[in-house]
């Protein structure tokens, strides 16, 4: 689980299958939201959609619910440790406010996003 801001998306250039991104209102509300990888999507809703439903999720130090409101297109990687079809982004407002811990409180990565245009 990761707690991630409404520009992730875009900057990771991932895509939603379904559904929508997160909005500033999420962000800023601390809302109990999210967005899954397309395997978990699967697994647990297989004849159903999951946007709407309720989706209990624990990580480190943290354990919330949150509301699907996207679900992510499928990635393929060659790397063994990187499972991006089984994440879930919450809004990083609302992972540290539900934090167990003050590590878990603190940002520890922040993604930069740069254009550089040739004149």
């Amino acid at each position: 689980m990761q707690g991630v801001n409404q520009d992730y998306l875009q900057i990771t250039k991932r895509e939603l299958l379904l559904g929508r991104n997160f909005t500033v209102n999420h962000i800023d509300n601390k809302s109990l939201v999210c967005i899954v990888g397309f395997e978990i999507a699967k697994k647990l809703f297989k004849n159903e959609t999951p946007l709407g439903k309720i989706l209990s999720v624990s990580g480190y130090q943290i354990s919330t619910a949150c509301k699907i409101v996207g679900v992510l297109k499928e990635v393929s990687t060659n790397k063994e440790w990187v499972k991006p079809n089984l994440q879930v982004f919450i809004p990083y407002t609302t992972f540290k406010a539900n934090s167990s811990s003050s590590w878990g409180s603190e940002i520890h990565q922040l993604m930069i996003y740069c254009k550089i245009s040739s004149q």
